[in-house]
């Protein structure tokens, strides 16, 4: 007689779960900590979140609400190291965060998890003072009830050129740049940024802009911009078909003034930079990805089995099982494929403790006993080496090919799961406007961070760098 099957209860859950042979205990504490938040505070917001920002409002609308949960758990600046007050969680960690989130939504996951986009290039820069400045009150805030926390964002869009900003040789074919004039004590900028993620509701924003119009690529430099300053402005925020809970802003900069000391890294480390927050980010893309992915799929899940056996789309219809089979595949393997990229990253660039060295070191002194300047161009030219290094041993360009590659494969794969769920769902069941705004969600991720289409080339040149073997030179004839 055949005993009936029992799943082990131990064992991990093949949709959301990557396994402990796979995942270190410390990302799993981070997901299981954003997986607990977004069952409390996401899941019953949501829905009602995404129809009201598809309708018009004013500019600068987001749900300060859930905002202020995520600063209280430390989601917003968990990246900043501990001494600072924040977790000193790198990528993988926010990668696994970011799946939890965005399979409770992918507005929201990207309304709370595009801050340490921006808040990376402050850490990255390996700047004590502008740690010590801006990152340690933004992280304390988790200790206080703000009305509203203090959110970064990062604005590298052009709107003549989109992701050609991304890129090498698309940057420096760029038309009238966001462009920065000397003068004395900082910079004057010039020009804007579209689709800036958080834009504008965030108090500090990485603008990258040329020194030079004629040569932004050589000249392409990063800034931290105050929003509260004179000059800046959010022009608008755009009415998006998904992830509408997180605004995408057109920006203007009109003679915004930036002091010296809040220029990210030195003049003309701009690209450098780019790529390497695009190495730590792009995985994150591909973790909300996922997590869309595997939101739609649980929600198909619970529609069909509602369904009769006699449906047409029930599930003991061989060609359903075979759909939901390639479903749950697809989410599985975009999450190995995203842990892969990420933890890569953290072993090869960002070491556990990198940053805790760093700030060890202002902790005992160094940023009080140095004057400002002087510090400035220490961590300038310490962030410099740190740049030569990566380029030198290869591992910066290794780490964005596969951050790229695991971007493009697991949107790719929750645009087709998303689609797979609206042919499943049936329109009147209840999980219908939740795969209808799945599939809306997922086709931007295969928009940001770089469309597809640049991973996908930065991928290729990558690989035939660095693998396909030098053409011999061919002998003349005779």
């Amino acid at each position: 007689m055949d005993r009936p099957f029992r799943p082990d209860r131990r064992a991990p859950d093949l949709i959301r779960d990557a396994g402990p042979w796979l995942e270190p205990p410390h990302v799993t504490r981070m997901r299981a900590r954003a997986r607990d938040f977004a069952a409390r505070v996401l899941e019953p917001r949501a829905l009602a979140i995404d129809e009201q920002a598809g309708r018009p409002h004013p500019i600068g609308s987001a749900d300060w609400e859930v905002l202020r949960a995520a600063a209280r758990e430390g989601f917003l600046t968990c990246m900043a190291p501990r001494a600072l007050g924040g977790d000193a969680a790198r990528s993988a960690e926010v990668a696994a965060a970011s799946e939890e989130l965005a399979r409770a939504c992918g507005g929201l996951a990207l309304l709370i998890g595009v801050s340490s986009l921006g808040l990376s290039a402050l850490l990255f820069s390996l700047d004590v003072g502008l740690w010590v400045r801006v990152v340690r009150p933004a992280a304390r805030e988790r200790l206080e009830a703000r009305e509203r926390p203090t959110l970064f964002a990062w604005a590298i869009t052009e709107p003549s050129s989109g992701s050609d900003v991304e890129h090498p040789e698309g940057l420096g074919r760029v038309v009238a740049p966001t462009w920065a004039e000397r003068v004395t004590g900082g910079y004057l900028l010039h020009g804007r940024k579209s689709f800036t993620s958080n834009g504008s509701i965030a108090r500090w924003i990485v603008v990258h802009a040329a020194l030079d119009r004629a040569r932004p690529r050589e000249s392409w430099t990063a800034f931290l911009v105050d929003t509260q300053r004179p000059g800046f402005r959010a022009v608008r925020d755009e009415l998006k078909l998904g992830q509408r809970a997180s605004p995408a802003t057109e920006t203007e900069f009109d003679g915004a003034f930036v002091p010296e000391l809040d220029r990210i890294g030195p003049e003309g480390s701009g690209f450098e930079l780019t790529e390497l927050i695009l190495a730590a980010s792009r995985a994150p893309v591909g973790a909300i990805a996922t997590g869309i992915a595997r939101g739609a799929l649980e929600a198909t899940l619970a529609a069909l089995a509602r369904l009769p056996d006699a449906h047409p789309a029930s599930l003991r219809q061989g060609w359903v099982k075979d759909v939901v089979a390639e479903m749950t595949t697809r989410v599985h393997s975009s999450r190995l494929t995203y842990l892969d990229a990420a933890l890569g990253f953290d072993a090869q660039i960002a070491p556990q403790g990198w940053l805790e060295t760093g700030i060890g070191s202002a902790a005992r002194g160094l940023h009080a006993a140095l004057p400002e300047r002087r510090l400035k161009r220490l961590t300038e030219a310490g962030f410099a080496r740190f740049l030569a290094k990566l380029g030198r041993s290869g591992k910066l360009a290794a780490q964005l090919a596969r951050a790229s590659s695991a971007k493009v494969a697991c949107s790719d794969a929750a645009v087709w799961v998303c689609d797979r769920a609206c042919d499943l769902v049936p329109l009147e069941a209840p999980e219908r406007r939740l795969v209808d705004k799945a599939l809306r969600d997922a086709k931007l991720t295969q928009i940001y961070e770089g469309t597809n289409q640049i991973n996908r080339l930065t991928l290729a040149e990558i690989v035939a760098r660095t693998r396909l073997p030098t053409p011999r030179a061919t002998p003349a004839s005779a």
